[in-house]
This record gives structure tokens, C-alpha cells and sequence, in this order.
């Protein structure tokens, strides 16, 4: 599997109030950061056998941003 990080700059305020209760973007320079495109392959649900073909390959975008949770833990 190939991963790219391309990284644009968001203003973090909108991003924070999408963001559950107790949690704070992570950002840098107040920004929040984070599209990252990828491809997807052999995907197939929990329990089911190598043998069966699950989802055929694909590429998928996903856009993060990281967090940090008033207890100091770290996320995306």
C-alpha cells in the first residue's frame, strides 16, 4: 500500500467546533492540517475468509485533523 500526506492549512476555529467536548485540534500556527489520499486493497469485513474477494481495490481520500484531549492524550 502507497500513502501520500499532502498537508493544507485550515483555520482551526471552524474545525474546533465540529469536534466533540474535551477535545482541542493539534494544530500548528493555529491551523489544522491533514488530506491524506490512499488506496484500498483486499479490503474484506472481520471473519471473513482470504479466499472470498471482498471489496474490489479503490482510492480513497480522507481528510484529518489531529487532537489532543483535555487529559493529554493525542488522536486524529
Amino acid at each position: 500500500m502507497t500513502q501520500t500526506f499532502v498537508h493544507w492549512a485550515l483555520p482551526s476555529q471552524p474545525v474546533q467546533v465540529m469536534l466533540p467536548e474535551g477535545q482541542v485540534v493539534d494544530g500548528y500556527e493555529e491551523t489544522a492540517r491533514g488530506l491524506t489520499p490512499f488506496v484500498m486493497a483486499d479490503v474484506r469485513s472481520p471473519g471473513v475468509p482470504a479466499w472470498m474477494r471482498g471489496v474490489p481495490t479503490f482510492a480513497a481520500t480522507n481528510l484529518r485533523t489531529y487532537v489532543r484531549h483535555r487529559n493529554g492524550r493525542d488522536g486524529l
